[in-house]
């Protein structure tokens, strides 16, 4: 059995690098974009982040598709560090009985984070058949669910990572007049700067914890020295990866707000396939995250 749940740590990560390598792999047209070249596209982004960067509150939604059935996150984020998350509990279920995979929806997990302090409940929706908030200390954690990407601000620098950006279009996003923006980027680069991010808003965070075992006299027993995982400890284990996607970007689209410049949706096509998931941005500075009554 395999299930969802709050604290599977990296669930988004592990989609969001698939895509990554399919999109790298995939039939692309060699990496060429087909696309008229604009010279202020950069300008654009940039001005998209540093406009993302200044607001006060915002909620952003990453849904993706697992086992052919789409799935959708929702983080309310409010400055510096308080968040309010919606997050799907799906089981997958085999026996040897029933070896075909059933999913069973387990309802929504919701957590809200604020200053030093988490609370947690589980619900059968939104809004219905809720336990009891549960109420526990933050500690270093800075979401109040683990998957690292659900930590808003990699969207916001992937946008000055991206490479040979380009204009495709202009497009509404929810009647927003929006540009459309093509480029490449290393989602994982992204997501180190958010995590250094992260650790320059709330202090050391707790990362794990790595231990080595080492004899005490030649043989003798042993005695085991751990210590707890610093970030960039953390980081050198997405070493490979990291390279991988640095020599293999994937393909990014942006969809800017023509009058705001306020980023209205990230996607990740795969060559000439659509994308099967996408974030979306709303309710800009509209957030208040407040503790459950």
């Amino acid at each position: 059995m395999r299930i969802w749940f709050p604290l599977a740590i990296f669930l988004s990560v592990a989609w969001l690098l698939l895509v990554s390598l399919a999109a790298s792999r995939g039939g692309d047209n060699g990496g060429r974009l087909s696309s008229t070249a604009a010279p202020d596209a950069a300008g654009l982004l940039q001005e998209s982040r540093d406009t993302m960067l200044g607001l006060n509150s915002f909620q952003l939604q990453l849904s993706s598709v697992w086992e052919g059935r789409e799935v959708t996150y929702s983080v309310a984020w409010q400055s510096p560090d308080s968040f309010h998350v919606l997050y799907p509990v799906l089981v997958e279920e085999s026996s040897s009985e029933n070896p075909e995979p059933v999913i069973t929806d387990k309802g929504l997990y919701e957590g809200i984070a604020i200053g030093d302090v988490v609370y947690g409940r589980q619900c059968t929706a939104e809004g219905e058949g809720c336990q009891a908030w549960q109420e526990g200390s933050r500690e270093n954690i800075y979401v109040p669910v683990a998957p690292p990407e659900m930590e808003p601000f990699w969207t916001m620098e992937l946008l000055g990572l991206m490479s040979d950006a380009e204009i495709v279009g202009q497009e509404d996003v929810e009647g927003v007049a929006c540009t459309r923006i093509r480029g490449r980027a290393n989602p994982m680069q992204a997501m180190v700067r958010s995590w250094r991010h992260a650790e320059g808003v709330r202090g050391p965070i707790y990362w794990g914890e790595e231990c080595t075992t080492a004899p005490t006299a030649p043989g003798g027993q042993t005695q085991e020295d751990c210590h707890q995982t610093t970030l960039d400890e953390y980081i050198a284990g997405y070493e490979d990866s990291i390279r991988e996607l640095d020599q293999n970007p994937l393909m990014v689209e942006a969809w800017i707000g023509r009058d705001d410049s306020l980023l209205r949706r990230l996607q990740f096509p795969q060559g000439e396939q659509p994308a099967e998931g996408s974030v979306t941005f709303s309710q800009f500075d509209e957030v208040t995250v407040q503790p459950p009554k």
